[in-house]
């Protein structure tokens, strides 16, 4: 894109500043990065949503500067993606601390753990995240979870049974990482003749104690 609308070049040195920060941020007991860890908090904070992007940037960077902290940064995905798959509960699911929830937060995981290599021919947690939303899927072909998840820490759908495109799309996403690009007839059959999907409640969270306190 012309530098008018985004602006100039980076420069190098820029970016060798944000991974420094980057790295420095994972904390080290859960192996999980979060802003405000660890200096800010005790113990840090740990949430997958936090550790998948951290992944992400890391393995975009190492591609196009791959002489800088390298050993460094394979350490760091190493040991996030162990993070995922320590945390992964029984049923293939991770818990979402910044939306809801369920499906959310395993929409992150696997995106990560895809960042990092892990696919479902090498990474049985890979499968069995996907396994996880495949069985969430509902007559309609979408899903629907409750912010009651977050609370109940159970997967809890919504109400009726009903499906809710933001999570459908989030799910979808994470079936994608899988390797998965089927079960998208419901996006289809609530798309408008003008192209367009008309917008419907955003199912979000923003914090388990916040939501404690209303």
């Amino acid at each position: 894109m012309p530098p008018e609308i985004v602006g100039g070049k980076i420069e190098p040195e820029q970016l060798y500043d944000a991974i420094n920060i980057l790295l420095s941020l994972q904390v080290v007991k859960m192996v999980a990065y979060q802003p405000g860890s660890p200096r800010e908090l005790p113990n840090g904070w740990r949430h997958v949503e936090s550790t998948a992007p951290a992944i992400d940037a890391l393995v975009l960077f190492k591609k196009l500067h791959s002489g800088h902290w390298k050993q460094e940064i394979i350490n760091f995905i190493r040991k996030a993606a162990q993070y995922f798959e320590n945390i992964q509960r029984p049923d293939g699911s991770w818990y979402g601390n910044w939306g809801i929830c369920f499906i959310y937060a395993t929409w992150f995981a696997l995106r990560g753990l895809a960042a990092a290599g892990k696919t479902y021919h090498n990474c049985l947690v890979v499968c069995k995240a996907a396994d996880f939303l495949l069985k969430l899927q509902l007559d309609d072909g979408g899903w629907g979870e409750s912010y009651l998840s977050c609370l109940a820490r159970k997967f809890t759908p919504l109400e009726r049974n009903r499906s809710n495109l933001v999570q459908i799309a989030w799910t979808l996403m994470g079936l994608i990482h899988f390797g998965l690009l089927k079960e998208t007839q419901y996006l289809f059959t609530e798309q408008q003749s003008s192209g367009s999907i008309l917008r419907r409640k955003m199912e979000v969270f923003l914090n388990r104690k916040l939501l404690e306190l209303l």
